[in-house]
């Protein structure tokens, strides 16, 4: 039935651009369109607050199942899929009617976070590209994803050291546009502290504590909806190397 929705649902989705990622699109030089385009590695975030677990079917085939809300596939493991333009189902776990469809185009060879998540009560999906090149020794790379309707625009991040005062800062990012990434930062392996505010707050909204990046690691921080309408937001941190 998944099969009958897709065909029955064929749209363009509604996708959201995310900053340092090529938004769908191949990077020069790659040709999603050639008759054999290869693979991408891909993963799956459920960053949709009211959704039940969900299923995503990647090209006609079940390729992650049973994601509940504010979780990654697979505790965030990639997974090597079809690259090219492919059609993509996310669909409520064990039902047959789709919450959004489409079609994705990836590059060979390259990374991708596929997210579900909400514009209101609309359901779209954003895509992500992600690095996978390695920090120079003795560096680790980090980079925010702000998905939170609830923060109500954009948001400031600070990245410092543990228990630093936000009083006097100034953002490390201001202005992170709700559905967009903050570029990776490299900095020198060690102990960081995320902070996330409302833009000109400095009331944290999302706080990750004392977060290791240990030498040549590469991490991203979502900041998602809590499912319900108060603050602090959800964290999900995740490994991309």
């Amino acid at each position: 039935m998944i099969h009958d929705t897709l065909r029955a649902t064929k749209r363009a989705l509604r996708y959201m651009p995310l900053a340092g990622a090529l938004a769908l699109g191949a990077a020069c030089g790659d040709d999603p369109t050639s008759a054999d385009p290869g693979d991408a590695d891909i993963r799956f975030v459920n960053a949709a607050p009211g959704t039940a677990s969900v299923d995503v079917f990647w090209a006609g085939q079940e390729s992650f199942s049973a994601v509940p809300f504010g979780a990654a596939a697979a505790a965030g493991q990639y997974k090597t899929l079809a690259a090219g333009s492919q059609d993509l189902v996310v669909a409520t776990a064990g039902a047959s009617s789709a919450l959004t469809s489409g079609t994705i185009t990836t590059a060979e060879d390259r990374r991708y976070t596929v997210s579900l998540v909400r514009v209101g009560p609309s359901y779209t999906v954003a895509v992500l590209r992600d690095t996978a090149a390695t920090p120079a020794a003795g560096k680790a790379k980090l980079r925010v994803v702000h998905f939170s309707q609830l923060a109500e625009g954009s948001v400031d991040v600070y990245v410092t050291a543990a228990g630093v005062d936000l009083a006097t800062l100034t953002p490390t990012l201001a202005g992170l546009q709700f559905l967009k990434d903050m570029p990776y930062l490299e900095l020198a392996a060690g102990s960081y502290q995320v902070r996330v505010t409302q833009s000109g707050s400095k009331t944290v909204i999302l706080d990750t504590d004392s977060i290791e990046l240990g030498d040549g690691k590469v991490v991203t921080v979502f900041a998602l909806d809590p499912g319900v309408d108060v603050f602090p937001l959800k964290l999900l941190t995740m490994a991309d190397n």
